[in-house]
């Protein structure tokens, strides 16, 4: 597999009246990279740029080699999947809101796994069934479910946007080890937005927005 099995860029991301120009975000398989930054630097603008959900410009889209720069955006999306900051859970149990992205289109052959899921859920620390309605989580178990929904999909990129928010110190390292097992297949990435300074530095790679510029630290 080539080393650099996804890219998106150059692209021109919108921050309020600002601009974060040629921002290039490859990433390699097995990797697991941070990306952090200041309160408003353009952190969620950048990931939505780079799941295609956004109207931000970028040049190209490249994932396991197939050059995706026009067109196929819904196949790039199943492909690419952003896990939204605010964590959004259906009206419903928790089992069918770890399970309808397996109902959706371009899923392929992908088929939702319970004990797996049980499984993940008991590692992030959360106690529910999956009977139970995903409206009685707290903030932080929404997160951490909303996580474990996208590492079910397992989609060969994922983007999260501070998955940990609202989760306490000993819950964040167990799902930080979830991540750095899911990557460790070698042919998954991960982009997580994080600001923990002990878990930035058992990432691989870490990215910043500084100055409406996109750097490696």
């Amino acid at each position: 597999m080539n080393k650099e099995f996804f890219f998106c860029g150059p692209a021109r991301i919108p921050v309020g009246d600002r601009l974060v120009l040629e921002a290039e975000v490859t990433l390699g398989p097995g990797e697991l990279v941070v990306l952090t930054g200041q309160s408003g630097s353009g952190k969620t603008s950048l990931l939505k740029a780079i799941a295609a959900i956004s109207s931000a410009w970028c040049e190209k889209r490249i994932v396991l080699g197939r050059d995706m720069s026009s067109g196929s955006l819904p196949v790039w999306r199943s492909r690419v999947v952003l896990l939204a900051q605010d964590a959004p859970m259906l009206r419903d149990t928790l089992e069918h809101n770890l399970s309808f992205p397996f109902h959706l289109k371009n899923t392929g052959k992908k088929v939702f796994e319970k004990e797996k899921a049980e499984s993940l859920l008991r590692k992030m620390g959360i106690s529910a069934s999956l009977q139970q309605d995903a409206g009685s989580l707290s903030g932080g178990e929404r997160h951490r479910a909303a996580l474990v929904r996208g590492i079910l999909f397992d989609p060969p990129v994922l983007l999260a946007d501070e998955p940990f928010s609202g989760s306490d110190p000993e819950n964040k390292a167990a799902c930080f080890n979830v991540l750095r097992e899911h990557v460790k297949r070698g042919d998954r990435a991960v982009l997580v937005v994080l600001h923990d300074r002990e878990l930035l530095e058992k990432a691989d790679r870490i990215l910043m927005i500084r100055e409406n510029r996109l750097v490696a630290v």
